[in-house]
């Protein structure tokens, strides 16, 4: 796996009994792997379970991520299970580890997250990864450089990275922001507690 498209970009083929002809066929609206369950739910009729806020749940909290597109299928599902009724994605979301041993040059692991979106675009951006928080520390990015941008509407194969080019640097700008809003849920304030408790437990049982 990487974080390129021919690797995270997946067909997803539906049957759907008592579907509309108007489902059936190929459909470019852009879905993510989270969204099956949430719309296999709402067309078998199970009862609804209602969607995650943040990335975090504690386990006793039963949540959905994703959307459901039930009603695309069965178009009265929009009237009895409002939330199969949404708009399409303007970005959809991947990551992937890129530990120590699997970068050259590189000094810590690193997460590649990526945002690929509606309007012909895929950014990653690779953070620095706490393993003890299970989360990127964007406040430590190692390099301005870490960054890829690719254009598909002139660079289907992904051959130039337009990361460094000005002439791109109001995208590169926004889809930071989508990404960090996406990804970045864990403060260093967060981090920096995480790691007072490991040393404090590790103190105790030093005594």
């Amino acid at each position: 796996m990487t974080n390129f498209e021919k690797a995270t970009r997946n067909t997803l083929f539906w049957r759907v009994p008592g579907q509309t002809a108007a489902s059936m066929g190929r459909n470019t609206r852009y879905v993510e792997m989270i969204d099956f369950f949430p719309t296999a739910i709402d067309l078998m009729g199970l009862p609804t379970i209602p969607k995650c806020t943040g990335l975090d749940q504690p386990p006793t909290v039963l949540c959905l991520q994703g959307d459901s597109y039930a009603s695309e299928f069965v178009p009265a599902l929009a009237t009895s299970r409002p939330r199969s009724a949404g708009p399409p994605k303007e970005n959809v979301f991947s990551q992937w580890p890129y530990p120590v041993n699997q970068s050259p040059g590189e000094k810590v692991f690193r997460m590649g997250y990526t945002v690929r979106t509606a309007d012909g675009y895929r950014f990653t951006q690779y953070v620095p990864y706490s393993q003890l928080t299970h989360r990127g520390v964007w406040a430590n990015l190692q390099h301005d450089d870490d960054m890829e941008l690719y254009d598909y509407n002139n660079d289907p194969d992904e051959r130039a990275n337009q990361a460094a080019n000005p002439s791109y640097a109001s995208v590169v700008t926004r889809l930071q922001a989508v990404l960090r809003a996406q990804f970045d849920t864990a403060p260093e304030t967060a981090l920096k507690k995480k790691k007072d408790e490991m040393i404090l437990l590790i103190k105790l049982e030093s005594i």
